[in-house]
């Protein structure tokens, strides 16, 4: 239930964000009308006839999609405690996230490999995480305040798994921070306030390693049966063949050695890249698809099995003012 309510809340306000309504002319209103999943497995390269159906009637299939974009969206609420932790007031000068969230961007990139000893690297990278910081204070005789559009770029993050005992070592963030601000005074900016947002993002570091330490066992559960989002569940016997193998029963069967003992790699597509704006002064687009949630194993870099689930969203609107 709190992942489902995180889902909305962090859907709501890419809505909100992303929504656009005509200055005049009509607006429409959106609602999701159907959800349906295309999934396949790979084979030595080979993929396997698709299977699809209706994500409603699937309970295992909409488990998968709302653990991964579940999981994403646990790394933007994990950003978003990381700057709140990161700023605060020192003497005349406050600085605090202008709205509820900041907006995590980009498809989600993870590795595993196993390392001497049984432990496992966990390697992610391929996000982004805009937000916009507003800071009041004084200069002087001056007060001001300034809305600051950051960007925390180029996220990478590594770290040790123990697959075993559940322990994380040697976790390490990474990021590229850019900015832009605008303050509403006589000055039109405050010169220092550049440098003095960077200061706080330093202490933004030491909270992600602590937060990507602290939610990593999502992933990567101590019992492999569990780990990349329980996604064997997902998969029945006699569905994804190739040949004369079933290649789901393969995977669910080995999922043990495969996780440990082979690489794997993960991607996870952004959340909202399956929605659309709340309201629009179009009626469109009708429909949002695309891979939502893969997985591949490797043995030495060379692909051995795979499993992806594509996903597709159709949207109703409805005019709700103006003239058709």
């Amino acid at each position: 239930m709190k992942m489902i309510q995180k889902l909305g809340l962090g859907l709501a306000v890419l809505a909100c964000v992303g929504s656009a309504q005509a200055r005049s002319g009509n607006t429409y209103q959106s609602s999701l009308s159907s959800s349906s999943y295309a999934a396949s497995a790979t084979w030595n390269g080979n993929s396997t006839p698709i299977t699809s159906g209706n994500l409603a009637q699937s309970a295992q299939m909409n488990n998968l999609i709302n653990t991964a974009q579940g999981y994403y969206l646990d790394i933007q609420w994990a950003l978003n405690d990381a700057i709140r932790a990161a700023t605060s007031q020192v003497g005349d000068v406050t600085v605090k996230m202008k709205y509820p969230s900041g907006i995590l961007n980009g498809t989600l990139n993870a590795s595993l490999s196993g390392l001497q000893g049984g432990n496992l690297r966990f390697v992610l990278d391929g996000l982004s995480y805009d937000v916009v910081l507003q800071t009041n204070g004084r200069q002087g005789p001056i007060s001001f305040e300034c809305n600051t559009s950051l960007t925390i770029g180029s996220i990478s993050v590594s770290l040790d798994y123990n697959p075993y005992s559940g322990a994380v070592s040697g976790a390490n963030v990474q990021f590229v921070p850019t900015q832009s601000t605008n303050c509403d005074n006589s000055l039109g900016w405050v010169p220092w306030l550049g440098n003095y947002i960077n200061n706080k993002l330093a202490g933004a570091g030491s909270q992600l390693v602590l937060a990507m330490g602290g939610f990593s066992g999502r992933i990567l559960d101590v019992a492999p049966q569990r780990a990349l989002f329980g996604f064997v569940d997902a998969i029945q016997p006699g569905t994804y063949l190739y040949g004369g193998t079933d290649v789901g029963m393969y995977i669910k069967n080995n999922i043990q050695n495969l996780y440990v003992n082979k690489q794997v790699r993960i991607s996870v597509a952004q959340p909202a890249s399956f929605y659309v704006p709340t309201q629009n002064h179009l009626p469109s687009p009708l429909a949002r698809s695309g891979k939502a949630v893969g997985i591949d194993f490797l043995d030495n870099g060379t692909p051995l099995v795979g499993f992806q689930v594509n996903l597709v969203r159709n949207f109703n609107w409805v005019l709700i003012s103006g003239d058709e």
